[in-house]
C-alpha cells in the first residue's frame, strides 16, 4: 500500500487544498468480488497475445470487459489498439484509424506499471499526475488558463479501490487538456487516459477494477 500512513480524509483535504507535496492517492486492495471472470472487450482481441507476452513477469494485468468510448460530441468512437513495452510495464494505445502514427488519430492509452518506482522512471508525465503541485494560475499568453495540474479529485472505483482523477493542461502543446484516472491494484499502477473528459476514463477504470485480473490466454 502506498504511503498508507495518510488517512483518507487527510488525503482528500490535501487534494482539495491543492497540496504541493506528494499526494498519497492510492489504497491498494485485492478485489475479486462475485463476478465470473469476463473476457476483455473484443476491441482487445487482436493484441491479447502481445499483452500476455509483453507484460513483465509476475505483473497483474487488468483489461476492461466493456470499452465504450465517446468524443466531445458524445458520439461513439471506434478505436484500434496497439501494445508496446515500457520500462517496468506496458502501454496500450488507441487510434481512430488502423496503423496510424500521426497525432490526429491518437485517442488515448492505458498504461500499467509494476510499481510506482517503475512509473516514475519510465514515464515522468504519468508520475507527475500524482506528485506535481497544482499548475501555475496563468500565463502571459493565456491569462485565464492554468498550466500543469489543474485539478485532482478522489473517486471510488468500488468499495475497496480508490483512484485519483486528474486534469492536466499542457498549455500550448498539441495534446491540450488531458484527463486521467490513476490507481493501484494488485501491486500494479494503472493509468487510464482516453479521449476527452472524465467519463471515458472513469468508466474504463471501473470496468478494469471490478473484474478479476486478466488471465492469458483468453478463452473467447
Amino acid at each position: 500500500m502506498l504511503l498508507n500512513q495518510y488517512h483518507d480524509r487527510m488525503i482528500a483535504k490535501k487534494v482539495l487544498l491543492g497540496s504541493l507535496g506528494f499526494v498519497a492517492l492510492f489504497l491498494t486492495a485485492n478485489f475479486f468480488g462475485d463476478n465470473v471472470n469476463a473476457a476483455p472487450d473484443p476491441t482487445f482481441k487482436p493484441i491479447l497475445g502481445g499483452i500476455g507476452n509483453r507484460r513483465p513477469r509476475g505483473m497483474v494485468m487488468r483489461l476492461p470487459s466493456v470499452l465504450r468510448l465517446y468524443d466531445y460530441k458524445n458520439e461513439r468512437v471506434t478505436v484500434y489498439p496497439e501494445v508496446r513495452s515500457i520500462g517496468g510495464g506496458l502501454s496500450i494505445t488507441f487510434n481512430t484509424e488502423r496503423d496510424c502514427k500521426a497525432r490526429f488519430c491518437y485517442f488515448g492509452r492505458i498504461n500499467a506499471y509494476q510499481s510506482l518506482a517503475a512509473m516514475k522512471s519510465s514515464n515522468p508525465f504519468d508520475y507527475d499526475l500524482i506528485s506535481s503541485p497544482m499548475g501555475k494560475p496563468w500565463t502571459r499568453i493565456q491569462p485565464n488558463r492554468v498550466c500543469g495540474i489543474v485539478s485532482r479529485k478522489i473517486i471510488a472505483l468500488n468499495n475497496s479501490i480508490k483512484a485519483v482523477a486528474v486534469e492536466h493542461d499542457t498549455c500550448g502543446s498539441a495534446s491540450g487538456v488531458t484527463n486521467s484516472v490513476v490507481w493501484e491494484q494488485d501491486k500494479t499502477v494503472f493509468v487510464a487516459q482516453l479521449g476527452l473528459g472524465d467519463i471515458n476514463n472513469i468508466n474504463v477504470a471501473k470496468s478494469m477494477a471490478n473484474e478479476p485480473p486478466t488471465t492469458f490466454p483468453i478463452p473467447y
